[in-house]
């Protein structure tokens, strides 16, 4: 004798229904505070849609914060997310929904501004202002400023030593 059960086909006609009809019982069965609710009424419930997960503006500003202060360091998502006190994953999600880019692109950003004010004020080598700005070596600052402003930081430093108030692409 076998212990195999019989399943319903759960992928097939009349799915969408179906889970109309357990969401449509369980919203029925649920006896706690009223949920808000972000869709229309007139809509049909869909377990399909997904509340966008947006991050608080009060860790927001503290991880925001703490990148301005500490762009010299390694900041790693894992890091932030234990600044905003949530999970790498979440954090991630959450940070993207709230600024539109990704943790690791806005830390790249943020340390390309920064880097563009120190070689406009032409403090120290290219090699200092790499360090400053958290590259361990100059060659990946060049890369990674390159992608981002559209010119090397030297031809930077050039070209603003000779026009100050010229303004470059930035993503």
């Amino acid at each position: 004798m076998s212990n195999a059960k019989v399943t319903p086909n759960l992928k097939g006609p009349g799915s969408a229904v179906r889970r109309a009809r357990n969401a449509a019982a369980a919203l029925t069965i649920w006896k706690g505070p009223p949920a808000v609710s972000l869709r229309d009424a007139s809509q049909p419930l869909s377990l399909d849609q997904k509340v966008p997960a947006t991050l608080p503006l009060s860790r927001l500003n503290r991880v925001i914060a703490f990148v301005d202060a500490n762009l010299a360091l390694d900041l790693c998502v894992p890091r932030l997310a234990a600044v905003a006190a949530m999970s790498p994953y979440y954090f991630c999600r959450s940070f993207k929904q709230s600024t539109g880019t990704t943790p690791h692109r806005y830390v790249l950003q943020r340390r390309m501004e920064h880097a563009k004010r120190l070689l406009d004020e032409r403090s120290g080598s290219l090699m200092q202002v790499a360090h400053q700005v958290g590259f361990l070596d100059q060659s990946q600052f060049t890369r990674v400023f390159h992608k981002i402003v559209g010119v090397t930081p030297s031809d930077y430093r050039k070209m603003r030593a000779q026009r100050p108030f010229l303004v470059t692409r930035s993503n």
